[in-house]
């Protein structure tokens, strides 16, 4: 496939379609071992030089220079090289959207997140500051359209100390905007919704967005599934109709208490009052929607028996985010708990979470799989070669990784310095899966970011394994090369490389 790829493009002028060089490197990396990854950067290099003199037509605008900056960087060129490309985007094409993607990414590598999510101020300096920068770019870059249309939007939706007038004119645009150039879908409405009901504004509007979605996400989770689905993925999809629903269902609740509309209750009943889920992803969340139903019927007694269950079965405690930690749960719970007149003692003695599940509490967001771990046998960017065999008596730690993927980008620094932290421990071993389609690209991440952790491109492998996953993931393998646990997603908490560390311990001497 590659090599008729590279014969078609060869004859090809056409900017559009000489873009397909990026399909053409990324096939050529992943189906070379990277002991000829040098060779391929050589390669690309050369395919460049043909493209900066093809001259193609028509002229090539703002988008073909960063299609050749990304060709530029899978061929290994200096960062001096990149950033020439990124000048000349400024300068002749300025109001591009090319240009807006080079001044979004130069402002980040000048302003680094703050590593700490308990950091209350600096985050609070960092979010500020983006917000000033975002205003600017809003300016600049009109026909940019995430900018244009949702990017203020998602920059204030969570913060509680702006103004209604101000906030709600950027839910407006950003709705608008969804409603007039989305396909139709549920989630611009639920979205809009919720961010009335967090922040307590226009409950009779917020429901009736909400009755907007309800017959649309019912058409959207009623669309017919694919046939050659695995049991697992059936599972996953099941779960996820599930958590759309009661995510639906307690929005209702929680904008008709507002409201003052107790009938809306009859609506949901039937949903809220049934058997409680069998996934424990989803218990608390159903406990949580009974006790928003007793509430709104006066029935508190019962909502804080409800939100109490709401309170133990969660899978795990909230953690820090960008300086701040939300806990819905506890707040509504709380609301209630004063509203029957208690008293912050009591609330501090009614709220501990109880010590009869410490096994459940253990495992948070670890969950267990549910097939074995296949044999693999994957070079790593060095050439040096790994196989699950060979890691038998160790205790290790996976982890499933894509450059473009955000939270993962998020996540590395962490496991950078967990790999730094065990890798003379003889008894555990941090390795990782990257799922990059583009794999010359992973490389000069790597460099550029400093990480010295083993990186294995295994986008067949992971992709085979799996039918529909969301990254990062950590799997644990124990010494016997079984697939122990894992965790979906990057959390944010502040003990994460200790919780790491622990959990691989755990496995090693439980064997």
């Amino acid at each position: 496939m590659a090599a008729a790829l590279r014969e078609r493009l060869a004859k090809e002028s056409d900017p559009e379609i000489l873009k397909q060089y990026e399909t053409l490197w990324g096939l050529e990396f992943r189906s070379r071992p990277p002991q000829e990854h040098a060779a391929l950067r050589r390669q690309v290099a050369e395919d460049l030089k043909r493209l900066e003199s093809a001259k193609p037509e028509p002229k090539p605008d703002g988008e073909w220079l960063r299609f050749l900056r990304g060709g530029y960087k899978q061929s290994g060129a200096a960062e001096a090289a990149l950033t020439a490309i990124d000048d000349r985007i400024l300068k002749e094409f300025p109001s591009s959207n090319a240009a807006s993607s080079v001044v979004y990414e130069r402002w980040r590598k000048a302003h680094k997140e703050p590593e700490d999510q308990k950091d209350t101020a600096r985050w609070a300096a960092y979010d500020q500051a983006y917000r000033e920068a975002l205003k600017g770019w809003i300016h600049d870059y009109p026909d940019d359209t995430y900018l244009s249309r949702g990017a203020w939007y998602n920059a204030i939706s969570s913060d509680m100390s702006l103004g209604e007038k101000e906030a709600i004119a950027a839910m407006d645009h950003y709705l608008k905007a969804a409603l007039d150039y989305e396909p139709p879908d549920s989630s611009p409405y639920i979205e809009a919704a919720d961010f009335l009901v967090t922040h307590k504004w226009q409950p009779k509007r917020a429901l009736d967005l909400l009755h907007k979605a309800q017959p649309m996400l019912a058409t959207e989770l009623n669309q017919p599934k694919s046939d050659d689905l695995t049991a697992d993925r059936e599972d996953e999809i099941e779960r996820s109709a599930v958590y759309q629903q009661q995510s639906l269902t307690g929005l209702i609740l929680q904008a008709a208490r507002l409201a003052n509309r107790p009938a809306e209750a009859q609506s949901v009943r039937a949903a809220v009052e049934g058997a409680p889920p069998k996934s424990p992803k989803l218990q608390s969340n159903y406990w949580r929607n009974r006790a928003r139903l007793a509430a709104l019927e006066n029935r508190k007694a019962d909502a804080l028996t409800y939100y109490q269950l709401a309170l133990e079965t969660r899978i795990s405690p909230p953690t820090p985010w960008h300086g701040r930690l939300d806990d819905p749960v506890s707040e509504e719970a709380r609301a209630v708990f004063k509203e029957l007149g208690g008293t912050d003692v009591a609330w501090g003695v009614w709220s501990k979470p109880p010590g009869a599940k410490p096994q459940e509490a253990a495992e948070g967001r670890w969950e267990k799989p549910t097939r074995q771990l296949p044999t693999f046998d994957l070079a790593d960017l060095s050439g040096k070669t790994w196989k699950l065999a060979t890691l038998e008596g160790k205790s290790v730690l996976i982890n499933i990784w894509a450059t473009w993927c955000g939270p993962c980008n998020t996540e590395l620094p962490h496991l950078q310095k967990l790999y730094e932290t065990v890798k003379d421990r003889p008894g555990l071993q941090i390795l990782t899966f990257n799922i990059d389609e583009d794999l010359g690209l992973v490389e000069p991440f790597m460099k550029e970011k400093g990480y010295t952790f083993p990186v294995m491109p295994a986008f067949s492998f992971v992709t085979t394994l799996l039918d529909g996953f969301a990254i990062p993931q950590n799997w644990i393998v124990d010494p016997k090369g079984v697939w122990r646990w894992t965790q979906i997603g990057y959390g944010g908490e502040p003990d994460w490389i200790d919780v790491m560390i622990q959990r691989m311990e755990m496995v090693r001497k439980s064997d």
